[in-house]
């Protein structure tokens, strides 16, 4: 039996568990290094081939077609083997020639009695084996395979993930490891949601809760921002801009936008709802160094900051009071709005007490050349 797999771990640990069972076992990283061992004339041909469909920037399948077409592997048997494919993908797989589908991970005993099942069964494999034969069927299968995997990518997958960060992990799946950065971090969330929670259908809510998650991230996208999370009724966003001056900047107009834009959001509500509880907002927004990148467990992950910035922008947001801007620490500096001085507040977290300041939100955009500062 022959395993080609590029996971050494996963090479190790099955041709461990085979061997057990009497089973002769080679392994192979790639389809190169399968086909150059088994092209030697003294190699002996493996009766059955468990082969991985995604063999770093090779893919299995180029492997199992250069097989079938070369007449020393004709009385080998090949069964898929990926956490990729499932019983359900069987019958396309087969279409193309594979014998067998194995999903990983599997357990010692069931991956051998599987095995030893697949090779009683190898003479009746063997001859129904046709693949050109199901041609036009293996395609129909792969585009509808294909139209699944598009549907869940749009619809799901490229709304949990921003589009930035989707192409980056296209791109390069390593370039987001966790490494620090210079940010500048917003929250802004709904004051009173309970109080809108008890008042009104959970349709209306569902429907409210989109319109202003919908208007939020369409400003921080506008500003080339990233959508944290929702959390509940806020929003959690952050900006990593060349320089921090630019960061800070542009989060400061998504929040300012945001406050400034609810009246027209709650007009769209009420039309699109009849929803007559006006929604208020309150925000909160930081700067500094925070760790960027794929945080999570095994089973989920998420691309996040977290840092001091995070935690500040977090309670200043829970201090802000409706339509109220705070801000503190070092993005204070970099603030070119008007600006009320709250005073030095102890911030839970924080060992020193943290200038804050509340933004004095203008009615409309600012001209150009108006003066700014603090009263």
């Amino acid at each position: 039996i022959a395993v080609v797999d590029d996971d050494e771990e996963i090479r190790t640990l099955v041709c461990a568990m085979l061997s057990k069972t009497g089973a002769v076992m080679s392994a192979f990283p790639s389809g190169a290094a399968f086909f150059e061992h088994f092209t030697k004339e003294s190699a002996e041909q493996p009766d059955l081939v468990l082969l991985d469909l995604q063999l770093g920037t090779e893919m299995g399948f180029a492997v199992l077609e250069a097989a079938l077409q070369a007449p020393r592997f004709a009385s080998t048997l090949f069964l898929s083997f990926s956490s990729f494919a499932d019983e359900g993908d069987r019958q396309w797989l087969g279409y193309i020639g594979f014998d067998g589908c194995i999903r990983k991970p599997v357990g010692s005993l069931q991956l051998a009695e599987t095995l030893s099942q697949v090779l009683r069964d190898k003479s009746k494999l063997l001859a129904c084996r046709d693949p050109y034969k199901n041609l036009f069927a293996a395609v129909r299968e792969l585009s509808k395979l294909r139209l699944r995997t598009a549907i869940l990518e749009n619809t799901y997958i490229k709304r949990l993930v921003s589009p930035a960060v989707f192409a980056a992990l296209e791109a390069n799946p390593g370039c987001l490891r966790p490494s620090l950065q210079q940010v500048a971090v917003g929250f802004v969330d709904i004051r009173q949601f309970v109080q809108l929670m008890n008042r009104a259908e959970i349709a209306q809510v569902e429907e409210a809760l989109k319109l202003f998650f919908d208007f939020a991230t369409a400003r921080i996208v506008g500003e080339k921002g990233f959508v944290d999370k929702f959390i509940g009724d806020a929003v959690m966003w952050f900006h990593k801009e060349s320089d921090l001056k630019a960061s800070a900047r542009a989060c400061l107009k998504v929040a300012v936008d945001v406050i400034r834009g609810i009246p027209s959001l709650n007009k769209r509500i009420r039309a699109a709802v009849h929803l007559q509880l006006p929604l208020q907002v309150g925000a909160g927004v930081a700067a500094g160094t925070c760790a960027v990148g794929i945080f999570g467990s095994e089973d989920r992950i998420q691309f996040s900051a977290m840092g001091p910035a995070v935690n500040l922008a977090a309670r200043l947001c829970s201090d802000a009071r409706a339509g109220e801007l705070l801000i503190g620490g070092g993005i204070i500096e970099y603030c070119d709005l008007r600006m009320r001085k709250v005073g030095f507040k102890p911030i839970k977290g924080f060992d020193n007490e943290v200038e804050v300041r509340s933004v004095l939100i203008p009615s409309r955009k600012p001209k150009a050349g108006t003066a700014s500062g603090t009263p």
